[in-house]
């Protein structure tokens, strides 16, 4: 398995990922999932609030699609923006169920707002069982 050539965001280099595209296949079909289930076990507000900003679109892992330039201070941190694969040719990595457009906006603005749904039980039942 040969490594699959990737680029950022702001990047028109096609730099060298340290996986194979089967591997970048499999964290496309898995990611979402696993954000997902931080998601259902996040018990606070401040766990769904640092998850309201980290909701993924495209294939993310900071070890396998480093920046030669910036290394791990590079500020996309691992997201690829484009990846090429010998299969697929040149494509956007974009997460199986990832929400995408006006969808991922509202599904943010409903995490913002389970956030703060879950402060204010935890508010209520303080309030009902002072220490």
């Amino acid at each position: 398995m040969h490594p699959s050539p990737f680029t950022l965001l702001e990047s028109a280099n096609w730099i060298p990922s340290k996986i194979c595209s089967e591997c970048i296949e499999m964290l496309r079909q898995s990611q979402w999932k696993r954000f997902e289930e931080l998601v259902a076990k996040a018990d606070c507000r401040a766990a769904l609030m640092r998850l309201c900003n980290a909701v993924p679109l495209t294939v993310h892992d900071s070890q396998s699609l480093v920046c030669p330039q910036h290394g791990e201070d590079c500020p996309q941190k691992g997201a690829a923006a484009v990846v090429w694969t010998p299969s697929r040719g040149e494509y956007v990595p974009i997460l199986e169920g990832a929400k995408v457009g006006e969808e991922r906006e509202k599904y943010v603005e409903h995490l913002r707002q389970f956030a703060e749904l879950l402060e204010a039980e935890k508010k209520e039942e303080q309030a009902a069982h002072p220490k």
